[in-house]
């Protein structure tokens, strides 16, 4: 789907290409402050290997107990463990362990993911089924594996090239007739029949005929599809409330969408009607976020990826002028930017408010910021 990898390869690169990667050796102040993305970088599936295994799957638990027992407490507050069982690994096989460090699903599977919603996905013999959180399989051990999860109740199933849909009581609630399906966003999941898609609600019922070649998940109640290489936007209904005659178009964002035109780029409301209609100096936008959009240029023509950077508004106004060589989206009223390889923090009228001498910087979250300065790492 070339318009999704430029949907995707555009929305960030572009204004944060240069932005540097937190330090990896400051992880004892990184793990305050982004404790669950390092759990996921280091228990994305916890291994926890019995060098000494028995044929008794009670000596195989308590073994279990004796690997873990000085990380347990430690790991009781991993997001993991908010359904009481966490993926464990022994001799290439897999099972689901709890808080008290017992084997409650044996080591089975060929492979298990962690507890989403309650549920975990297990494969064996590159067939997939899911298990609640008492180990129980929900489901015959006899679908497809996808990449699809749980999502809003629904999860896609695959069997003999054709998809359908369970819920979480491992129920098939909508049949298998599908030739390819995505999961459920905001009420309505994309599906394809005879290489064309379409959507469908959560009765089941096709909202948009499948008429088709490519679609976007929905956001904010739009969707972006595309019909002979030209996009445009349907809603909920299914009706083409952004004419499909595009021929680049960015997902909804603060109820406002970037479109290319003929050379032009604006962006339209839900309805359609342009709303900014974005300078030509401007070779690029991004979504807004808290009201407000990177915009840039290149100014050195035979550099076309180096690019200077700025925000305008909603009402396009240009209130950060376009000279800072990256920047991030705004996060808590702040946006970090970056010039000549130091970085620091802006405000919504373009004031620097801490200054530009960072040699890292992230987006605030929840009052704070990671900022590095002489090699090591504090908070603002």
């Amino acid at each position: 789907m070339e318009q999704n990898q430029m949907q995707n390869s555009m929305r960030y690169p572009n204004t944060n290409a240069n932005m540097k990667k937190p330090p990896k050796k400051k992880k004892a102040i990184l793990w305050i402050v982004i404790a669950v993305l390092v759990v996921a970088v280091g228990v994305g599936i916890l291994l926890i290997a019995n060098k000494n295994s028995t044929s008794k799957q009670e000596e195989n638990a308590e073994d279990i107990v004796s690997v873990v027992e000085d990380e347990i407490a430690e790991i009781k507050g991993n997001p993991l463990f908010r359904y009481g069982l966490i993926p464990v690994v022994q001799d290439g096989k897999y099972g689901y362990m709890n808080v008290q460090g017992e084997l409650v699903v044996p080591y089975h599977y060929d492979y298990v993911l962690p507890m989403n919603s309650g549920i975990g996905k297990v494969m064996l013999n590159q067939k997939i089924s899911y298990i609640n959180s008492n180990g129980e399989e929900m489901i015959p051990l006899c679908f497809h594996d996808r990449k699809d999860e749980f999502s809003e109740g629904y999860a896609v199933v695959e069997l003999d090239e054709k998809c359908g849909y369970i819920d979480t009581q491992g129920k098939l609630v909508i049949p298998m007739e599908y030739d390819d399906a995505n999961s459920f966003k905001e009420g309505m999941a994309s599906v394809c029949v005879d290489g064309k898609w379409g959507f469908i609600n959560q009765q089941g019922e096709m909202v948009a005929e499948p008429k088709y070649t490519e679609v976007r998940d929905f956001k904010e109640g739009m969707a972006a599809v595309s019909l002979n290489e030209q996009w445009g936007f349907i809603n909920q209904k299914g009706e083409e409330v952004v004419p499909v005659t595009y021929s680049v178009v960015f997902d909804f964002s603060e109820g406002m969408a970037l479109v290319y035109d003929s050379g032009s780029k604006f962006f339209v409301n839900r309805t359609g009607e342009t709303v900014i209609t974005l300078a030509q100096e401007y070779e690029f936008a991004v979504d807004f976020q808290e009201g407000m959009a990177p915009v840039g240029y290149t100014p050195d023509k035979d550099r076309p990826f180096h690019y200077k950077i700025g925000f305008i508004n909603q009402k396009g106004e240009e209130i950060v002028p376009p000279i800072y060589d990256a920047v991030e989206p705004y996060s808590e009223g702040y946006a970090v930017v970056e010039l000549d390889g130091k970085y620091g923090f802006i405000n919504k009228q373009g004031e620097v408010v801490i200054p530009l001498i960072y040699e890292y910087a992230s987006g605030f979250s929840e009052g704070a910021a990671i900022v590095e300065l002489d090699g090591k790492v504090g908070l603002v």
